[in-house]
Parts: C-alpha cells; structure tokens; sequence
C-alpha cells in the first residue's frame, strides 16, 4: 500500500466513524510514520473526492495501531518492574554489604 493510499485509508476509517479527518486525526491512525506534506496531499485528495468513491479506498488496518499502543503500554509498565526490582537489589546490595563489615570488624577485634 503506497504512503497516500495509507492516508486515503486512515482518512476513511475516521470519516466513517463521524469525524472529520484532519492532519492529527489521520498522522494518529496511521501504523509508520509518514512525511506531513505526503498526509497533507492526501487529506487534499480525500476531501475533494466524492462519498461514492470512498467505498473504492482500502480499509485501515487499526488493529496493528491499536497493539502498537498496547504493546508501548506494556514496555511502560516492564520498565517500571524493572526500576523497582533494581531499587529493591540495590537495597538488598546495601544490607548485605553493612553485614559484611560488622562481621569483619568482629573477626578483626
């Protein structure tokens, strides 16, 4: 699917929902990033186009944007285990070494 047809599509798909497609709405919808002038010059292709062409446009594969968004939500929420987990390692790291060294000084005495 060419860049444009990509835009079309997104275009489409939030038309259809009863939106209006504007350049956040479509650039939000889309699964790669694209130039803004080519989402631009499809938005313009869009808008002049007559409603009985618009059952000629490929359908928008959402579903790929809707797990992109979950799959960043839940590399959100690793990170934040991860950031515990380190914290409570290096508290552990902490304690362990303070016993190191009262038994040192014991066997030191």
């Amino acid at each position: 699917m060419s860049p444009i047809d990509q835009v079309l599509a997104a275009a489409k798909a939030i038309a259809l929902s009863g939106h209006v497609p504007n350049l956040a709405l479509v650039k939000s919808r889309l699964r790669n990033k694209l130039p803004i002038p080519i989402i631009i010059q499809g938005l313009k292709e869009f808008k002049a186009m007559p409603k009985e062409c618009w059952a000629s446009l490929a359908d928008v594969d959402l579903s790929q944007a809707e797990d992109n968004a979950l799959q960043a939500s839940n590399t959100d929420l690793d990170l934040q285990q991860l950031l515990l987990t380190i914290q409570q390692l290096t508290q552990q790291i902490d304690q362990l070494t303070a016993r190191v060294q009262i038994l040192e000084n014991k066997v030191a005495e």
